[in-house]
């Protein structure tokens, strides 16, 4: 019931011992716009599982209301690397006073490029 593109899972070998882990430890992570408010991948639940135990809210809806949260995602073909990037566009207002509102666009590269020969 989001908006289209509002979330973003990933993975990240925390304890650099070259497994995705899964179970303790979950190294699967996310984000995303649920209800006004941006959550945080716990557990690795898909985007449209439900709130509890595996997202949790990182803001509170009762004071800001996030009305964006978009992530787009391309890739350079670089020859036999493929060089990726993520756009993030955020945009929320206060509930006390809607006037007060801000947005923003920023652009992050992503650190490990994949080798696609």
């Amino acid at each position: 019931g989001e908006a289209a593109n509002s979330c973003l899972t990933f993975s990240y070998d925390l304890d650099l011992d070259g497994v995705l882990d899964t179970t303790t430890g979950d190294e699967r992570f996310g984000f995303r716009l649920r209800n006004g408010a941006v959550e945080v991948r716990r557990l690795g639940l898909a985007c449209t599982a439900s709130n509890m135990p595996g997202w949790e809210a990182m803001t509170d809806a009762g004071v800001t209301r996030v009305t964006t949260l978009q992530f787009t995602v391309d890739k350079v073909d670089a020859g036999a690397i493929d060089v990726r990037k993520v756009t993030i566009a955020l945009a929320g207002q206060s509930i006390s006073d809607s006037s007060i509102n801000r947005s923003l666009v920023r652009e992050v590269h992503v650190r490990n490029n994949a080798y696609a020969p």
